[in-house]
C-alpha cells in the first residue's frame, strides 16, 4: 500500500475514534467507583424474633478512618475498634456500592417502632443503615442511603444485605485483632486471700489518669497512680499469654463459693478477656493464672502501700482542685487539676495544666500546697459553693466548672454558663496566675493563650 494511502487510512481511523469518544463519552471511559465516607449498620432482634445466622445483635461502622465491629450471639461477644486501612475502605465501598436494596422493605418506620410495647418488640428486629458516599466530582453531592425501621426478621432484602455485611466484617475480624496494637484500659481480678476475698481494679479514666482500687475484706485503699503501671501490668499479661484465656469458665461456681476467682481485662480495641475459675483446684484454672494474679497484685500493693498509703499531708489539707472553662465554638480553655498520685516513693501532689492538645504537669511541695490553700481562703472561694447559673438565651457562650475537695470532707462545687459568681474574673485570674507561676517554677512549658 502506498505510504500516502496508509497515512490517510490511519487518519480516518483516528477521526472515527475521536468522534465516537465525543458522541459516547460514558461508553469509552470506565465509571469511577463510589467511595464510602460514612458507613453504619445496626441490627437488634428481640428474643422471640428469628435471628439471621448465629448473631442476634450486631453493629458495624466505618468512618473517620476507624472501624467498629460488635457481634453478639449465644457465646462470648466479638468486638473490635481500631484504625481502618484504605484497602478496607475500598473493599467495603465496593460491596456497599454493588448492593441491590430494591427488595429492602420497611414494614414499620423508626417512629412506629418506638411506639410499640416491650412485648411487641420481642418479636421484631430493629435496624438502621446509613451509607454516605463521596461525590463523584467536586461541587456535587454524593449518594446517600438512609434506612431505618423494624420487621419480623423475614425481610429478604435486608437479610441479604445483612449477611453480606456480616461475612465481610467477620472475615476481617481476626486479622484486625491480630495486627492492631492495643493497650489495656481496665483490668480487674478477684481471689481468696487468707480466708478473705480480695479484689483489685486498675482503670484508665477518660481524662487519661489511671486509678487503682483494692479491697481485702473490709479494708479499702485507692488512688491515682502513674499511667506506666498499666504498661507494667500489660507486660505481665503478655508474658502469661492471658489473651488465650478468653472464655475460660469453670462450671458449678457461684458468687458465694469461697474459692471463686475471676479475672477480666478490656483493651482500647474493645477486645476483652474474662475468666472464672476455682482457686481450690488448679485444674479449674488456666495455666499460669495464679502466678499472674500474684504478680499483678504485688505491683499494685507496692504502690498503694508505699509511704504508708494514700494520706493527707495535714488533716485539713486540700485533696483535689479542678477548674476548667470552655466556649462551645472556641473549644476548651485552660484547665487545671491538682490531685494526689501514688508513686513508689509514696504519695505526691501533682498539678496538671491542659490547654487544647497540650498537657503538662509537675509535682508540688507541701509548702506550695499550703500557699495555694491560703489563696483560696483569702479569695473567699468557699462562698461560691453551690453556685449554678445559666443564661439559655446565649447559644454560643462560655462555661466553667470548679470542684474543690479537702481531706476533712469539706468541698466547694460551682458551675455556670454565661453566669458567674461575684468577683469571678478577678479571682480566677489570680488563681490561674498562681498556678502558672508554680508550673513555670518547675520547668513546665505553658502554651500561649
Amino acid at each position: 500500500m502506498p505510504f500516502s494511502a496508509s497515512l490517510f487510512q490511519h487518519a480516518g481511523l483516528t477521526a472515527c475514534l475521536i468522534l465516537a469518544a465525543l458522541l459516547f463519552p460514558f461508553e469509552s471511559q470506565a465509571k469511577t467507583p463510589e467511595t464510602l465516607r460514612w458507613f453504619q449498620y445496626h441490627s437488634s432482634c428481640g428474643d422471640k424474633a428469628p435471628a439471621s445466622g448465629q448473631y442476634r445483635n450486631m453493629s458495624f461502622s466505618l468512618y473517620s478512618r476507624r472501624v467498629n465491629i460488635s457481634l453478639y450471639g449465644n457465646g462470648n461477644p466479638e468486638q473490635f475498634s481500631g484504625p481502618a486501612s484504605e484497602a478496607l475502605n475500598r473493599e467495603l465501598s465496593s460491596l456497599a456500592a454493588g448492593l441491590d436494596l430494591a427488595q429492602w422493605k420497611t414494614p414499620l418506620s423508626e417512629t412506629q417502632c418506638g411506639k410499640l410495647s416491650s412485648t411487641e418488640k420481642e418479636s421484631l428486629c430493629r435496624w438502621s443503615l446509613t451509607m454516605l458516599f463521596e461525590p463523584a466530582q467536586s461541587g456535587q453531592k454524593g449518594r446517600e442511603v438512609r434506612l431505618s425501621g423494624c420487621d419480623d426478621g423475614q425481610n429478604p432484602g435486608r437479610l441479604s444485605a445483612e449477611r453480606a455485611f456480616t461475612r465481610f466484617f467477620t472475615s476481617k475480624l481476626a486479622a484486625l485483632q491480630e495486627s492492631t496494637p492495643k493497650r489495656i484500659e481496665n483490668v480487674s481480678w478477684l481471689m481468696p486471700v487468707n480466708g478473705e476475698r480480695a479484689s483489685y481494679l486498675v482503670s484508665r479514666n477518660d481524662d487519661g489518669k489511671v486509678s487503682v482500687r483494692r479491697r481485702v475484706g473490709k479494708a479499702k485503699a485507692e488512688g491515682f497512680v502513674d499511667p506506666s503501671l498499666l504498661e507494667t501490668l500489660q507486660k505481665e499479661v503478655r508474658t502469661a499469654s492471658a489473651d488465650n484465656w478468653k472464655g475460660f469458665a469453670a462450671e458449678g461456681l457461684t458468687w458465694k463459693d469461697p474459692a471463686l476467682t475471676e479475672f477480666s481485662l478490656t483493651y482500647d480495641t474493645r477486645q476483652s478477656v474474662n475468666v472464672r475459675g476455682s482457686a481450690a483446684d488448679s485444674g479449674r484454672l488456666p495455666k499460669g493464672y495464679e502466678k499472674l494474679l500474684a504478680r499483678l497484685s504485688a505491683a499494685c500493693d507496692a504502690i498503694l502501700d508505699a509511704g504508708g498509703g494514700p494520706a493527707p499531708a495535714r488533716p485539713d489539707a486540700l485533696k483535689r482542685f479542678s477548674f476548667a472553662s470552655a466556649g462551645s465554638m472556641m473549644g476548651k480553655w485552660p484547665g487545671y487539676e491538682l490531685y494526689q498520685r501514688m508513686e513508689p516513693g509514696g504519695p505526691v501532689m501533682v498539678l496538671e495544666h491542659e490547654q487544647g492538645q497540650n498537657k503538662t504537669e509537675c509535682r508540688i511541695s507541701d509548702e506550695e500546697l499550703q500557699s495555694f490553700e491560703a489563696l483560696l481562703k483569702t479569695l473567699g472561694i468557699a462562698q461560691w459553693d453551690g453556685f449554678k447559673g445559666s443564661d439559655p438565651r446565649v447559644l454560643d457562650g462560655r462555661s466553667f466548672s470548679l470542684d474543690v475537695r479537702y481531706w476533712d470532707g469539706r468541698g466547694i462545687h460551682a458551675s455556670g454558663y454565661m453566669r458567674w459568681p461575684k468577683g469571678y474574673q478577678e479571682k480566677i485570674s489570680r488563681i490561674e496566675g498562681f498556678l502558672d507561676d508554680i508550673l513555670a517554677k518547675h520547668g513546665a512549658s505553658l502554651p500561649k493563650r
